[in-house]
């Protein structure tokens, strides 16, 4: 079959080539992990690829990809995208895993003897560095245009962003363990906020033994949690970092602005798609034995939205820098809005585990105290691209 604007090639030779990406941690007991019994072959227009995830963990959650070389493995062009079976985000462990491409679907028709297939696997959640997205500045309409939301997310009003960077995941128990030992106290030590507390033990966060900090059993990967404003703003600063505005994160959870009503893919809202509480109708903070998921995911076990953001919908609640006030949209600045001078409560948003869908649509707002903290509320980093503030 012959298609416009396609890449000819014939396979008469399949080769692969493995490659695991993977990074060792030193604060807890890593298990490398390795693919195996990789096998590769055509079945007419199809190509299909068998694989073995060995060692890890039960929850360890990676993102696996394959690509191509036409020139016997000196450099890889051919970047498959409409795979399917075990292949992007949410891949677990375990064999016989199957990745099935269809060249034509991509407009590529494949000829030719010097093709290697590379597969590739990186496990999520794992680095010690805070992975950041850059998302490009713009105006949008601020606000439920749904008309569904409640009255302090009601007022449309049109705001403009400039560019800005957002972390990928929400910041994890691993990282936050890190920064604990490199920080040295689990209070702030000096400025504005001297002595208030950063963060309290959590069965799915961190826990304080034997003099340190350490993620609980299992939850490395998943999101900090019990963590204060005061302990996400700290962070934060530490590592020349800011919290991300309301006006940032609903932008960017919005994907640049979009008219969506869930951070999911295809706007979709799935109980596959988003970690929230699908088993309760509306707003509540008193039923947990109904919950599907009773507890947050790790990173990268759900995908990301269009930006390449995960958990922008659900999983938990994050902080961001702004004051919260139910009717500052009324009063709101024009351009880059950072909320109120001052407050009793900072904003929260994107819902959790632990909320209805009401509650995880990219436009709800909610508040708590900067010294408060639960077990379904986190982070995630931002700065401005320019003051690399």
């Amino acid at each position: 079959m012959l298609l416009i604007n396609s890449v000819k090639y014939k396979v008469k030779k399949l080769t692969i080539l493995m490659i695991f990406c993977l990074a060792l941690l030193t604060v807890i007991d890593a298990i490398p992990q390795s693919f195996q019994n990789i096998a590769i072959f055509q079945v007419e227009d199809t190509i299909k690829v068998k694989y073995d995830v060995y060692g890890g963990r039960d929850q360890d959650v990676f993102f696996v990809e394959i690509e191509l070389s036409i020139d016997a493995g000196r450099t890889f062009t051919i970047f498959p995208k409409n795979l399917r079976g075990d292949a992007g985000y949410g891949i677990t462990r375990g064999i016989n895993k199957f990745i099935v491409w269809e060249p034509l679907k991509d407009k590529i028709e494949l000829e030719g003897e010097n093709f290697i297939f590379k597969i590739k696997g990186m496990l999520l959640g794992n680095s010690p560095n805070v992975e950041l997205v850059k998302v490009s500045g713009g105006t949008y309409d601020m606000g439920d245009t749904f008309g569904e939301g409640h009255t302090d997310e009601n007022y449309v009003h049109t705001v403009t962003i400039d560019d800005f960077e957002i972390s990928k995941f929400e910041v994890t128990n691993y990282q936050y363990a890190l920064f604990l030992k490199d920080y040295g106290d689990d209070y702030i030590k000096s400025g504005e906020f001297k002595g208030e507390k950063l963060i309290y033990e959590s069965e799915s966060g961190l826990k304080f033994i034997q003099g340190q900090w350490q993620p609980a059993s299992g939850y490395e990967y998943h999101p900090v949690v019990n963590v204060t404003w005061y302990g996400a703003n700290e962070f934060c600063h530490y590592y020349d970092f800011r919290l991300p505005t309301e006006a940032e994160w609903e932008y960017a959870a919005r994907e640049r602005g979009k008219t969506v009503k869930y951070s999911s893919v295809g706007n979709v809202l799935d109980p596959f798609l988003i970690n929230y509480d699908s088993s309760i109708e509306h707003d509540s903070l008193l039923v947990l034995s109904n919950n599907v998921i009773v507890n947050t995911s790790q990173s990268g076990a759900y995908p990301p939205n269009e930006l390449g953001l995960f958990n922008m919908s659900g999983n938990v609640w994050e902080w961001c820098l702004d004051w919260y006030l139910s009717n500052y949209y009324h009063d709101s600045k024009i351009i880059n809005p950072t909320g109120p001078w001052f407050g009793t409560y900072k904003a929260v948003r994107g819902g959790s585990w632990f909320s209805s869908a009401h509650s995880v649509r990219v436009t709800d707002r909610s508040f708590l105290a900067p010294h408060n903290y639960k077990e379904d509320v986190g982070f995630r980093v931002a700065r401005s691209l320019s003051s690399k503030k």
